[in-house]
């Protein structure tokens, strides 16, 4: 019954520590955090469990203690990143439908570090965000201090500095699909029913999954080109899908359990914008 208990104490001690140093940066330090459970506990078998169960709680959290003790030291867990993203066209405290926002959320959640995250309106850009980045685009992250536009250098900073796990794409590999978006941008934004554009991309990249060991572009493993076309495809299915009442042909079949893969991807599920969102962010630029 003690070993049972063991586990359940630890099991909850973890998701604890875990948990409060990932959301909450101001909160106590994971040595703090543990040494207080480490009390907690030692008295609460020390009442109900014995002598014994007492010395295998403390042996074990003391393990425990030195772990979290490393990552705090490597800064595993230490709220440095601050993103700046695109709030929901009339909904400004709702994640928005922007899809390049939406990469460098995959890539962060990707590499489990947490981040502080913050909304921007863009109808309306409050001042501090204009003044650190005049422009006025998202995504913007701080990294080491300094924010940093552009999603391109952002997730290249971040496979850097957080190499682990790797999100590297092989450079053979690197501009699958790179032509997918901007040909559905034209094919959305215009009056003309021809897909031929975007089916062209849309079979170069049916062509490459169909070759190539997946479920991923490179291989097994996600990777950054993943986290690019996650959104814009998404994108492609939501817009298109409403505006055009136009689908990716079904005989694509690679693309679409590409596309399913991708979006059933717990980093994917939380960093989504809800489909009306992503209608309401087009809407203003669609001509139908």
């Amino acid at each position: 019954m003690a070993k049972t208990w063991v586990v359940v104490v630890l099991s909850v001690m973890l998701f604890v520590s875990i948990n409060t140093v990932a959301i909450w940066a101001e909160q106590p330090t994971i040595r703090t955090r543990i040494d207080s459970a480490m009390t907690d506990v030692n008295n609460a078998f020390n009442e109900h469990g014995g002598p014994e169960a007492v010395e295998t709680v403390s042996s074990t959290a003391k393990s425990v203690y030195g772990w979290f003790g490393d990552k705090a030291k490597s800064k595993k867990f230490k709220m440095d990143l601050e993103v700046c993203v695109k709030a929901a066209v009339g909904a400004p405290h709702v994640l928005g439908d922007c899809p390049f926002s939406q990469r460098v959320l995959l890539t962060l959640e990707e590499k489990s570090l947490p981040y502080k995250r913050h909304l921007i309106n863009i109808s309306h850009r409050p001042k501090w965000f204009l003044a650190i980045n005049p422009q006025g685009t998202v995504p913007v992250l701080k990294i080491d201090g300094k924010w940093v536009p552009d999603s391109d250098i952002i997730v290249g900073m971040i496979e850097k500095k957080y190499p682990e796990p790797s999100l590297k794409t092989p450079t053979k590999f690197a501009s699958v699909g790179s032509k997918i978006f901007s040909t559905f941008e034209t094919f959305l934004k215009t009056k003309d029913s021809s897909d031929g554009p975007l089916l062209h991309e849309l079979e170069a990249l049916e062509s490459h999954l169909k070759s190539h060991d997946g479920p991923f572009v490179a291989g097994e493993k996600v990777s950054a080109v993943d986290l690019s076309l996650a959104p814009k495809l998404y994108h492609v299915k939501v817009a298109l899908g409403h505006f055009k009442s136009w689908s990716i042909p079904g005989r694509l079949t690679h693309i679409h359990n590409y596309m399913h893969v991708l979006f059933s991807l717990h980093s994917f599920q939380k960093t989504k914008a809800e489909e009306k969102y992503v209608i309401a962010g087009w809407a203003s630029e669609v001509h139908t």
